[in-house]
């Protein structure tokens, strides 16, 4: 099962939305900065905004895509 998520990093007064399949690794990816050239790699206080778990891989990515191209900066 996987996991659609909004995190908040307080510092850079941003948020990012994504889906995965393991959401405390991932998570942690962030916070280390394991993709340095990745939008998150600005930040290392990202902290879950929202979340919705238990659902199929397939919907957790088209809620992300639906939210990203409906969403502006």
């Amino acid at each position: 099962m996987a996991t659609f998520y909004i995190i908040y990093s307080k510092s850079t007064d941003l948020y990012y939305s994504g889906s995965c399949l393991d959401f405390e690794t991932r998570t942690k990816e962030y916070n280390n900065h394991t993709y340095n050239i990745s939008f998150t790699a600005r930040a290392n206080d990202w902290n879950l905004f929202y979340k919705v778990d238990h659902i199929d891989y397939k919907t957790a990515r088209a809620i992300e895509a639906h939210v990203k191209n409906t969403t502006t900066t």
